[in-house]
């Protein structure tokens, strides 16, 4: 794998954290609380998740594949591998709760920030944020904090969407079909209410009394898309807690 495909691939996978905001709790309403409760109860009983698929990124008219290997313990911590010529690893992006890290199997490269670190070492176009990939590859909607939260019409009438607002500001939107006990997208914007990045749920399947996406279509602020298909699952299988810890070569 060359080295721009490296930069592009790992790129798209991520945004920059912001500033950590601080929940308040405030405005919700009946309608928006139930919304709440179907998006915070997906795949409740899902401990671990290894998964094994393909990487598809479309950035800056450029079209790359490969294939990918993950481990997630949702909320907070997983092991994301790129996987390049007879299936080696070329690049891991592992996060244990506190930290996130970014190797380079191939050059050695070796990068490693804290959780809230405005400024990342490594270069971060808008793709999903860091702190949301182990609820998002669990299926998961990873909730932003707010201080008000409304249901409004989708662009249809069989959808309805949950609005979430901190400080008068949109931070995120769910979609629902009406009726619906999951939903099936979600948007996430930054504090200046621009679009951050877009997460569609699609292709499900049961597997073990969990409701799995056989495919993960990720599209961030910049025009950049990420899909991700699924092609095996191992759902709560052991994981040993040092796959979520990354070295130096």
């Amino acid at each position: 794998m060359t080295p721009p495909l490296k930069g592009i691939i790992i790129a798209a996978l991520l945004v920059a954290c912001g500033c950590a905001t601080i929940y308040r709790p405030g405005a919700v309403s009946s309608e928006a609380a139930l919304l709440l409760k179907r998006a915070g109860g997906i795949n409740p009983g899902l401990v671990t998740l290894k998964g094994l698929g393909a990487l598809d990124v479309v950035r800056a008219g450029k079209h790359f594949q490969a294939r990918v290997a993950w481990i997630c313990q949702p909320p907070d911590r997983f092991r994301i591998t790129v996987l390049g010529a007879l299936g080696r690893p070329s690049i891991s992006l592992v996060s244990d709760g506190r930290r996130f890290s970014f190797l380079s199997h191939d050059t050695g490269e070796f990068k490693q920030w804290d959780r809230g670190a405005l400024f990342p070492p490594v270069s971060l176009p808008i793709a999903i944020a860091p702190e949301d990939i182990a609820d998002v590859l669990s299926g998961r909607v990873p909730l932003k904090a707010y201080d008000t939260a409304s249901v409004m019409p989708g662009d249809t009438d069989a959808l309805e969407v949950l609005v979430l607002k901190q400080w008068g500001h949109t931070v995120q939107t769910i979609d629902f079909h009406r009726g619906a006990a999951r939903p099936e997208n979600f948007s996430v914007y930054t504090p200046q209410g621009a679009p951050a990045y877009a997460v569609a749920f699609r292709d499900h399947r049961v597997m073990a009394g969990f409701r799995l996406p056989g495919r993960y279509e990720i599209n961030g602020g910049d025009g950049s898309s990420v899909s991700v298909r699924a092609d095996r699952y191992w759902p709560n299988t052991p994981v040993d807690p040092e796959v979520f810890v990354l070295k130096p070569a």
